[in-house]
């Protein structure tokens, strides 16, 4: 088996908006996490104990530095809260492929401070988004698919492979 590299972020692409006038948070983000739950239901008879999960919620949090300014980022995210926009995160700049995945969908904009910090401190604060539904994952299709593809003029995307049971 070959060496496993494990993955460093530098600069991941994360955009919040509609195509068009999306705002990029990457230079305004210093940590971002994606984080899954699920409740779990146990059920007890005289057979055994049984465990099940329920639908899976996705929260993302996106850690900021604050700004002001007509390119800040309360100018341009402000608007934005209570409201559902369409994201987009990839692990880094550049193209969608087997080494830097997709995370896409809608999510719900939670408000956040308008200020958070001490004296002669950075303001800091933590972007929620609330995903709705399923978030979509995506790789771009291996080299022979794209070719493929490339004929077609139709782009080759793949779901992430299902968990093993």
């Amino acid at each position: 088996m070959p060496a496993v590299v494990p993955y460093y972020m530098v600069r991941p692409l994360i955009q919040l908006g509609a195509t068009g006038s999306e705002v990029e948070l990457q230079c305004y983000a210093n940590n971002v996490e994606t984080t899954p739950d699920q409740d779990e239901n146990t059920a007890k008879t005289f057979c055994g104990v049984y465990k099940s999960y329920g639908p899976v919620t996705w929260t993302i949090v996106i850690t900021v530095l604050q700004s002001f300014g007509a390119d800040g980022l309360w100018t341009q995210v402000q608007p934005m809260m209570n409201t559902i926009q369409p994201f987009v995160i990839t692990p880094a700049e550049g193209t969608v492929s087997v080494d830097n995945p997709v995370m896409s969908g809608t999510a719900m904009v939670k408000a956040f401070p308008f200020l958070s910090g001490a004296v002669g401190e950075v303001s800091e604060f933590d972007i929620e988004l609330a995903v709705q539904g399923d978030p979509t994952f995506g790789i771009v299709a291996p080299v022979v698919a794209a070719a493929e593809a490339a004929e077609t003029g139709e782009p080759v995307v793949v779901p992430e492979p299902a968990p093993a049971t």
